[in-house]
Order: structure tokens, then C-alpha cells, then sequence
């Protein structure tokens, strides 16, 4: 994921950064993106889902309108299914409301689910950091565990709330790209942490992974390129990280895995992948659907939308009609929930 490498653009410049999953993209974010219609949609910014005024902790709420919801469902009803959205960023960087360009990629892919009558709600969380030289994550920062309390908080606020906004709360979703694919995954498949933000188990009905990375870190082959890089976010602060990662792997890696926590009681997954990101990203989302299917929950083959690199994937997978967000669409509306 540090070799992030954006085949050439014709009279574009195109800047990506080395570390982790941001991005620094001028004018060339207009050749990927296309901006959503969101006619009808209303937008709730910045609602506050855990105490204490930590400006992580907000989530924007974006409402279809009745007529785009009805239409969704195939009925009168104005009741819309959610999707908890989780912004990617390296679990270092990044924002529910990063701007590139002028284009808002997150907020987009918000704007191009709720004008097909699907509420989104998108949420920040806590920043890890790596330390000054990338040796390791210093005590003072926030956990991945913190990361997930976090976004586990903000899903338990969607579940509570979001009824009155007009949701059906029992037809919940998650989704993230990149560091978000695999905190929402965390979600999905294992309960302790919606249970102890005060959601029912089951509370999860989909997960979809656009690009997720780390889902399973136990894995040679796709981590060892960047085994330091994960180290340094994963690993207990004064772990003395290897070279090379060992045969064996750590504790600190299966808990970060989602793959660990894959059961028969797992919801159903979606799974995206870059047409020229690193092929580390699908060999992750092989192993994770692997895992899957190894306990029983069957999963379509992983999609593959277009992107000359990792970093624009968060450009192109909102593009309208395009598989990521088309596919997305069906699946929320199709699944039924347990």
C-alpha cells in the first residue's frame, strides 16, 4: 500500500503521497470523479454520537427523498435502508469530509446512494498516529480498538436515532473504503463491539469493502511488502517489529484481522477492487471472502471498477452508474435482513 504507483495522465499532473492511503491529487481529481445529482436529498452535518465534543466525533446524515425512497423500495413506503459509510486514509489521515480538488469523494458516494433512495450516514473517528518516524504508535495515540470503539458508537447512534430522520433501522449497513473497508468489516463480524455501544446483535445487515485493506494481516504473501507499515499502526506501543514479518503470526495481527471473526452468522458482503491498485488489495479481499465461504456464508466474486491507482479509486468508485456505486444500490435493496 506505500508503493502506491498512478499510470501517466496526458497533461495532467497527478501527485500521490508515499505513506499509507492519502492522496494529494490538484485539477487531475476532475478526469476521475463526477459529481452525483442529489436532488431531494437533505443533509444533517456534523451530529455529534459520543460526548465530550471531539470534533472525530460527528457524523453527517444524508436523507433521500420520499419520492427517490418509494421508488427504491417498489412501494408507498417513505422508510429507507442506511448505510453507515467509513472514510479510508491509512487509519492515520483522512476525513468524512476530504476534498480533493474541489471533489468530495466521500460525501459523494453519499449523494449518489441517497438520490437512489438509500440514506447514508458518514462518519469521522479518531486518527491513529504512527509515530514521527513510522517506528511504532506511541501510547498517547487513539488504539485500532479506540478506532472501532468509535465507529461502533457511531452505528449504535444510526440505529438509535435515525428513525426519527425516517430510516428502517433494521435494514443497516456498513461500508468503507480502504482503512474504513476494514473497520467496517471489524463491525460486521464481530458483535462485542455493537453490543457495547448498545446496538442488538444482528444489527448489521450488509457490509460492503470498496479497496479494504488489513482484512486479514496473517497473510504472507499480500502483507509482508508492508508489514512495517502495518506494524506501526497495529502493533502495541515498545513491540519490536522484524525486518521481514515472521512465519508466525502476532497477536496484535489476528485481532486487527476481520478474517478472525468470520462465523455462519455473518451478514453478507460486497467486495471492490481497483482496476490498477496494487493487487495486494484484491489478494485481501480473496482472503477475507475466503474465510467466508469457509464457514458458510457464500459471496459473489470480488468486483473490479476503474481507477489507474489506490488513491484514485476514492475519485472514481462514486461515479455514477458506474459498478461500485450500482452494485451497492442493488445489494441494500435486495438482501433481506435476518
Amino acid at each position: 500500500m506505500r508503493r502506491l504507483l498512478l499510470a501517466a495522465v496526458p497533461l495532467v499532473a497527478l501527485a500521490l503521497a508515499a505513506s499509507g492511503c492519502s492522496f494529494f491529487i490538484g485539477a487531475g481529481a476532475r478526469l476521475f470523479s463526477k459529481t452525483a445529482g442529489a436532488e431531494g436529498v437533505r443533509i444533517s452535518r456534523n451530529i455529534p454520537y459520543r460526548t465530550g465534543g471531539n470534533p472525530k466525533h460527528r457524523l453527517d446524515l444524508y436523507v433521500p427523498s420520499a419520492a427517490a425512497s418509494a421508488a427504491a423500495r417498489g412501494d408507498s413506503s417513505a422508510r429507507w435502508p442506511v448505510v453507515v459509510f467509513i472514510h479510508g486514509g491509512g487509519w492515520t489521515s483522512g476525513d468524512k469530509d476530504l476534498s480533493v480538488g474541489g471533489f468530495e469523494p466521500y460525501a459523494n458516494m453519499a449523494r449518489l446512494l441517497s438520490s437512489q433512495g438509500i440514506g447514508v450516514a458518514l462518519v469521522g473517528y479518531r486518527l491513529i498516529d504512527a509515530g514521527a518516524k513510522g517506528e511504532g504508535r506511541p501510547a498517547s495515540s487513539v488504539t485500532p480498538d479506540g478506532q472501532v470503539e468509535d465507529v461502533a458508537a457511531a452505528t449504535a447512534w444510526v440505529r438509535a436515532n435515525a428513525a426519527r430522520y425516517g430510516a428502517d433501522v433494521e435494514r443497516l449497513f456498513v461500508m468503507g473504503h480502504s482503512a474504513g473497508g476494514q473497520l467496517a468489516a471489524r463491525l460486521a463480524l464481530d458483535p462485542t463491539w455493537l453490543r457495547a455501544a448498545g446496538a442488538p446483535d444482528g444489527s448489521v445487515c450488509g457490509a460492503v469493502m470498496v479497496s479494504g485493506a488489513a482484512l486479514d494481516l496473517t497473510d504472507v504473501p499480500s502483507i509482508q511488502g508492508d508489514y512495517r507499515y502495518f506494524a506501526a499502526r497495529f502493533a502495541p506501543p515498545g513491540t519490536v517489529v522484524a525486518e521481514a514479518m515472521p512465519p508466525t503470526p502476532a497477536a496484535w495481527q489476528r485481532d486487527a484481522s476481520p478474517a478472525t471473526y468470520a462465523t455462519a452468522a455473518a451478514p453478507p458482503f460486497r467486495f471492490f477492487t481497483a482496476s490498477g491498485e496494487e493487487r495486494t488489495f484484491r489478494m485481501q479481499a480473496e482472503r477475507l471472502r475466503a474465510a467466508l465461504a469457509s464457514v458458510g456464508v457464500e459471496t459473489p466474486p470480488v468486483g473490479t471498477f476503474g481507477a489507474p491507482a489506490h488513491s484514485a479509486g476514492a475519485l472514481t468508485m462514486s461515479r455514477p452508474g458506474r459498478i461500485v456505486g450500482r452494485e451497492t444500490a442493488a445489494f441494500v435493496r435486495e438482501t433481506v435482513c435476518r
